[in-house]
């Protein structure tokens, strides 16, 4: 019986030892991915009522993210996972509790979580993206706020050089006289140091026009006007800085994400989850967000589900999203949905991340923005303790009114007045455009507009259903303050009976040279 228990204790320590083995890797073959590493939160849970939720969210930003800096991400509130690129990134920087930061290109993809009270968890993570602009300071970095149920995936190829500006050839500018360098190219800007005369300052951009050169002066950056400086190099030599074009983002390009959506159960006047992105001060910049082209001008707070839609919601200044040869312009106070599911015709096949993320179809005309499905107070002031400012509260724009026609007809003694009526949709579509110009082409040069040329258009047109400028939707005798720094072409579209007509008209900035 002995030799016999041998053999049998034997095979049971084998097979036991065997079972142990099959339950590791099935443990392990479910927390890695091939080359992502993952990081998992390990704050001690802690539960908030939902009075409790904002003070904690705000207090965690303002002490945790205040430091932040270009092309970093900060983690803002529990709880957070994020997924490396590689081994190196995810023992070099820990990504687990509020207060860590990383480099932007550490990460491939950030989730945060949704509203759990009974774990304290509301996730949210702060990303600040630099521009390819150059002279652009931490402050003026694209800053991108991902709240509640919310994940992110970074597509665009991680490099050393991630982000890193346009290096300007070396220039310096010497005063001619006292002047002011200020925050944005204009004689009415903002006020940010006084430079002396004969005082040296290193030049690292120009307006499009070289009307003004942006400039850094005693560790300060701001604009200064060229006519009243000596530059140590050719003016055309520098690379643009121009607050009509869009910037581009070299740490984030392109990007997929999706969100929750609704209200919470718990919390009534706490979102699901959202995206806030906001551009710097009077810049655009331009990126892709699910396969399709957006190019923002402030802010805006975007939703995505799977399979179903992507909205964005443009909170200041206007968007424009683009999907093949269709343009829409989204104005404050206006949103546009876009389709999202498989890749559309033409596309190249989806990521696996990717999936049911694709934009598949054009954008949706313009309309006035839900701000019930926002929860504009809650991230609101999220956002300021972020460092941010956004409006509580949006005031969509003002439809125009339908075109009142009144034609007189013969009155009988005794009779009363006719009252005007409204025109009948494709009733007498004449497209006439009896003008459609500037009030001065060259535009003359505006000192209360950033160093810009401005002037006012105007358009009278008759017998259309709807008429646009530019894409957006307007009254059929109207105009429109408009400024530019070089060549613009305007384009009012006149639509009426299922057809559909444009006319363009092409606007001149003035002389450089009779700028004061």
């Amino acid at each position: 019986m002995r030799s016999l228990r041998r053999p049998i204790e034997s095979r049971s320590k084998r097979l036991s030892t065997a079972a142990l083995l099959v339950v590791i890797l099935i443990v392990a073959g479910a927390i890695w991915t091939p080359g992502v590493i993952t990081a998992q939160v390990t704050a001690t849970p802690a539960a908030l009522s939902c009075a409790q939720l904002l003070p904690a969210v705000q207090k965690n930003l303002s002490q945790q993210c205040s430091s932040l800096d270009r092309d970093q991400v900060c983690y803002g509130n529990t709880a957070i996972t994020v997924q490396y690129r590689d081994e190196d990134a995810a023992s070099s920087f820990p990504f687990t509790v509020p207060g860590n930061i990383a480099p932007l290109s550490a990460l491939k993809s950030i989730t945060t979580a949704p509203l759990n009270l009974e774990r304290g968890e509301w996730g949210l993570a702060v990303l600040k993206v630099q521009t390819n602009l150059p002279g652009t300071t931490a402050g003026q970095a694209v800053t991108f706020v991902l709240y509640g149920d919310t994940s992110l995936t970074n597509a665009t190829v991680a490099s050393g050089a991630t982000g890193a500006a346009t290096v300007a050839p070396a220039c310096t500018a010497t005063t001619t006289r006292q002047t002011f360098l200020r925050t944005a190219p204009g004689p009415n800007e903002q006020q940010v140091v006084l430079l002396p005369p004969n005082a040296t300052a290193n030049v690292t951009a120009r307006l499009a026009n070289s009307s003004w050169v942006q400039a850094e002066y005693q560790g300060q950056t701001g604009w200064l006007f060229t006519q009243v400086l000596k530059l140590s190099c050719d003016v055309s030599s520098l690379p643009v800085n121009d607050p009509n074009q869009p910037a581009s983002l070299p740490g984030m390009s392109a990007f997929y994400f999706s969100t929750g959506v609704g209200s919470q159960a718990d919390c009534k006047d706490v979102p699901a989850g959202g995206l806030l992105v906001q551009s710097p001060k009077g810049q655009k910049v331009s990126f892709k967000v699910n396969g399709a082209d957006i190019t923002l001008g402030s802010t805006a707070i975007f939703r995505a589900q799977a399979d179903r839609q992507m909205v964005m919601s443009v909170l200041e200044g206007q968007g424009i999203v683009t999907v093949g040869n269709v343009r829409q312009i989204v104005n404050a106070g206006q949103g546009v949905t876009l389709p999202l599911g498989t890749p559309g015709t033409g596309q190249a096949a989806a990521p696996d991340f990717a999936l049911g993320l694709m934009v598949n179809g054009p954008p949706s005309p313009p309309r006035p923005m839900q701000t019930s499905e926002l929860f504009l107070p809650f991230v609101c002031n999220i956002s300021k303790a972020a460092g941010l400012t956004v409006p509580c509260t949006v005031v969509p724009p003002a439809t125009p009114r339908p075109r009142i026609t009144f034609t007189p007809r013969p009155q009988q003694p005794g009779q009363p007045s006719p009252t005007p009526t409204q025109a009948t949709p494709g009733a007498n579509c004449t497209f006439t455009v009896q003008r459609f110009a500037a009030d001065q082409n060259p535009a003359p040069y505006d000192p209360k507009s950033r160093g810009q040329f401005c002037t006012t258009m105007r358009w009278d047109v008759e017998g259309v259903e709807t008429v646009f400028f530019n894409g957006q939707g307007v009254i059929g005798h109207g105009s429109q303050f408009v400024c530019i720094q070089k060549p613009t072409t305007y384009t009012l579209t006149m639509n009426c009976g299922g057809q559909s007509k444009s006319v363009s008209y092409t606007l001149n900035p003035g002389n450089v040279s009779s700028v004061p």
